[in-house]
């Protein structure tokens, strides 16, 4: 499995002169891989407050699906409707075994020669077709690769 990080960018520069805070966590996050992050990601859902948890449970629903992770039953109605034992619960979350490796990718509007980087396009063709949200942040891509970053106001460029 690959980790995408997006970051809006112009033509120019290369993501190794991202902020310092981002580029340590993208490094961090290959270097100690999910064995390490998915509990960690857990253990923050698990400490987050009532509103904050609700947004947890989003990614961990998310992770569930891809299998990364397995909710228990009850979970859901334990983070919506009635919060008790809620903090059991979510110890109760396994992480899977074994877990895919990360691979830090980049995507920037037009590819560099290195195998760790592809263009927009090529990742707009890959979630095009990832319902609504896709179709829509692929042409938002698209429309990145085209027009250089702040060169324009916002909406004044004509996504295809």
């Amino acid at each position: 499995m690959s980790g995408a990080f997006l970051r809006r960018r112009d033509r120019t520069n290369r993501p190794l002169r991202v902020d310092h805070y981002s580029a340590a966590l993208n490094r961090e996050a290959v270097q100690q891989g999910m064995t390490v992050l998915l509990p960690r990601l857990i253990a923050i859902a698990n400490a987050a407050k009532p509103y904050a948890r609700r947004k947890y449970f989003h990614l961990l629903w998310m992770l569930d699906d891809l299998r990364l992770i397995a909710l228990p039953p009850g979970l859901m109605n334990k983070i919506y409707d009635d919060s008790r034992g809620v903090h059991e619960c979510i110890d109760d979350i396994a992480v899977a075994s074994p877990l895919p490796t990360l691979e830090l990718i980049h995507i920037l509007p037009k590819a560099i020669d290195t195998t760790d980087c592809i263009d927009f396009e090529t990742f707009a063709s890959i979630i095009q077709c990832r319902g609504d949200i896709g179709k829509g942040f692929a042409r938002h891509l698209r429309q990145w690769a085209r027009v250089e970053a702040g060169t324009e106001r916002p909406g004044e460029a004509q996504a295809e």
